[in-house]
């Protein structure tokens, strides 16, 4: 590993200066949005732009490495915000509430979902990208899909359909943007029944046995 550059201070291995880079365009991305380029990082890091390319083949790939550190300390705090509630409408619409309310103060998170980001690494609300991302927050909580009747052909159509609700979000908050209880209460009538019906759908019958009194 070469160490010229680094802003006088250079990384011990390359595991680290790949963190580094990483931390850099998250920070760049915090400040100026997802319209950054190899050479804003390098600058930030005090480098040249062919240090950056050394662990990086292009802008996307960067972008895509610091969409995916960010998403690990979202995914946690829209878990914990979810709680203990393990019933699937309940925790579904609770996510995607915190989702949407946090959304518009993690920039990076744009990254994998906003549809502006199309043609890029992103192209889309269901590219690969963006799909592993809502897969990863639906895996995230503490819900017993397939007891609960979701097989893997049900999770890949919840994960788009949380995954075109987010990005409806994304590209029109509203005017005023709902937010708080309005929001939850909002997506418990519309997106939480969806998920609830398929559940239902899936439970086996409860049969109750007449039983006839004792002469």
């Amino acid at each position: 590993m070469r160490t010229h550059g680094w802003a006088g201070s250079p990384p011990q291995s390359d595991d680290e200066a790949v963190g580094r880079i990483v931390a850099a365009a998250l920070t760049v991305v915090e400040q100026r949005g997802t319209d950054i380029t190899v050479a804003d990082v390098a600058r930030l890091l005090g480098v040249t732009r062919q240090t950056v390319y050394r662990y990086f083949d292009g802008t996307d790939a960067l972008l895509t490495a610091a969409a995916t550190a960010a998403a690990g300390e979202f995914l946690d705090t829209v878990r914990a915000l979810v709680g203990d509630e393990d019933r699937p409408a309940e925790a579904v619409v609770t996510a995607v509430a915190h989702t949407l309310e946090l959304l518009p103060h993690r920039r990076p998170m744009h990254l994998l979902i906003d549809p502006a980001q199309q043609g890029r690494f992103s192209a889309g609300v269901t590219s690969s990208v963006a799909r592993g991302f809502a897969r990863a927050m639906l895996e995230n909580l503490p819900v017993e899909w397939h007891s609960a009747g979701f097989d893997d052909t049900a999770m890949d159509e919840l994960v788009e359909f949380v995954l075109r609700v987010i990005q409806s979000y994304v590209v029109d908050p509203g005017d005023p943007a709902r937010t708080g209880d309005d929001l939850h209460g909002y997506l418990s009538r519309w997106l939480g029944p969806a998920v609830a019906t398929h559940t239902a759908r899936d439970q086996p019958a409860t049969v109750t046995a007449s039983v006839a009194p004792s002469s």
